[in-house]
């Protein structure tokens, strides 16, 4: 308690606590049931404030990481789209990084993951920028038109609002996506076919 003097908080505190206290009355359950609303409802407020907190660092870091790293989902998506060698590339590196996988053991998992991604680095994925001047089509210079950086700053936003969205939020869109493909209708069957 006398740590407590030296925070301005704790008049308040002892206020709200005695205040409670003289609700109820004399009546211990009375008073149990103030606490327990009054701890339920802080920690609702803390909860709060620390979940906007968080997804402001979420996309203070995904706005730097985006723009170090020229991580445009629509220059991305494009690629993967135009060339198939490119889609293949990303496929089978996937592929391969779920085959080598092990089950229960995170530090190998952990490194099957670190090896297909060097195999995707490895691709003509267009991330990152290009620092010499090449090709004029290269995504991966930096645009100078208007329309060209527009283009770019969107991409770049699209990537920002999808990794604000964090890791449980693409796992339950996933996961969604996985049930709804299981639980959907069996395909139908000819007339008079048996099933």
């Amino acid at each position: 308690m006398s740590s407590c003097r030296f925070l301005p908080e704790c008049d308040n505190i002892k206020r709200g606590l005695i205040s409670l206290i003289d609700d109820a009355a004399g009546d211990a359950r009375k008073i149990k049931d103030n606490l327990e609303k009054w701890f339920n409802d802080s920690m609702e407020r803390v909860a709060g404030w620390y979940k906007r907190l968080a997804q402001k660092i979420t996309v203070g870091v995904a706005i730097v990481l985006a723009l170090i790293t020229n991580a445009d989902m629509l220059m991305v998506a494009n690629a993967l789209h135009r060339d198939s060698a490119v889609r293949g590339a990303v496929s089978a590196a996937a592929a391969e990084a779920v085959r080598s996988a092990i089950p229960g053991n995170s530090f190998d998992s952990l490194v099957a993951v670190n090896n297909a991604l060097t195999r995707i680095d490895l691709t003509d994925l267009p991330v990152g920028w290009q620092p010499k001047p090449g090709s004029a089509a290269d995504p991966r210079q930096a645009p100078i038109t208007l329309q060209g950086w527009l283009a770019k700053l969107a991409g770049i936003a699209f990537t920002i609002i999808a990794v604000s969205m964090g890791a449980p939020f693409w796992f339950n869109v996933l996961g969604n996506i996985v049930r709804l493909r299981i639980d959907g209708e069996p395909p139908t069957t000819a007339k008079g076919s048996n099933p």
